[in-house]
């Protein structure tokens, strides 16, 4: 998705020291219920179809660390009901007092609860 890459090129050039950023995006088109997305080493949005969920992944480095770089483009076909959630992982890195991190799997069973018609 050439929008990822020109951000990318863009922090490359102009960020002067060794930080990065990751990045989720996904582009909806609404005419051909499709929804195209790239993954810039951020962690995958939960995709819920029929109360089932799924990671999506695409291979992507961190935005701004190479020039250049290529990212994965993925699509899929929206069906009337799915459900996407987009977090960051500072929800995900939480943890209680017995140092149990909070997790995917934990984040992507309470939204689907709290999903359900």
């Amino acid at each position: 998705m050439i929008i990822i890459e020109n951000i990318n090129n863009n922090l490359y050039r102009n960020i002067k020291t060794i930080h990065f950023l990751t990045a989720f995006l996904a582009v909806f088109d609404i005419r051909k219920n499709i929804v195209r997305y790239v993954k810039a080493a951020h962690i995958p949005a939960l995709f819920y179809r029929k109360n089932k969920v799924e990671l999506l992944s695409a291979n992507g480095h961190f935005l701004g660390l190479f020039n250049d770089t290529n990212y994965e483009e993925r699509e899929l076909k929206l069906e009337k009901g799915d459900r996407f959630f987009l977090y960051t992982d500072g929800i995900t890195d939480i943890h209680n007092t017995d140092h149990e991190f909070f997790t995917e799997q934990r984040l992507a069973e309470i939204e689907r609860l709290l999903g359900r018609p």
